[in-house]
C-alpha cells in the first residue's frame, strides 16, 4: 500500500442515520413549500397593508403553529422580494393601464396623466362618480402628494 493512500476493505451501503424526523420536517429546506393558498393570502395581506412576516404570523396563528404553515418567515419576504423585483420600474405603468381600462367599466370615471420627456410619471389624476358628486356639493377637493418625502 502507497503511504498517502487507502484500501477500502468493507463498504456497507445500508444508511447509518435516522431519516429527518416527521415532526421536524418543515425545517429543511426540502419540506418548505409556499403553495398557491400562502402566496394568495401574502398578496391579500399586501393589499391591506400587511408585510410578509406579520402576514406568516397571521397564517401561523391561522393554521396552529410554524409546522402546519410549511414555509418560514424568510420564505414570506422573499416571496414579497421577488414580487417587487419582478415589477421593478412598471409600477407607474401598471397603475395608468389599471385607471385607464377602469374608464371603460364605469361611466363617470376620469384619469389623466403627464410624463416628463424621460418618460417618468410627474403626475396622475383619476376621479370616480362619487369624488365628482362630492366636488359638485361641496365644491373642494383634498389632494395628496404621496412622493414629498422622497423627492426633497
Amino acid at each position: 500500500m502507497d503511504k498517502g493512500k487507502y484500501w477500502v476493505k468493507y463498504f456497507g451501503e445500508a444508511h447509518n442515520n435516522p431519516f429527518v424526523d416527521e415532526d421536524d420536517i418543515h425545517f429543511i429546506t426540502a419540506g418548505r413549500e409556499l403553495t398557491f393558498t400562502h402566496k394568495k393570502m401574502l398578496d391579500d395581506l399586501a393589499n391591506i397593508n400587511i408585510g410578509p412576516v406579520k402576514a406568516f404570523n397571521i397564517m401561523r396563528t391561522m393554521y396552529g403553529g410554524f409546522d402546519k404553515v410549511a414555509a418560514t418567515k424568510s420564505d414570506c419576504k422573499n416571496y414579497k422580494r421577488n414580487i417587487n423585483l419582478y415589477i421593478g420600474d412598471y409600477d407607474a405603468e401598471m397603475a395608468i393601464q389599471r385607471l385607464m381600462a377602469k374608464k371603460d367599466f364605469c361611466p363617470n370615471f376620469s384619469c389623466d396623466y403627464f410624463t416628463s420627456p424621460d418618460g417618468a410619471l410627474n403626475g396622475l389624476f383619476w376621479a370616480d362618480e362619487r369624488a365628482k358628486m362630492n366636488f359638485y356639493g361641496f365644491g373642494d377637493v383634498v389632494s395628496f402628494d404621496a412622493t414629498y418625502r422622497h423627492n426633497k
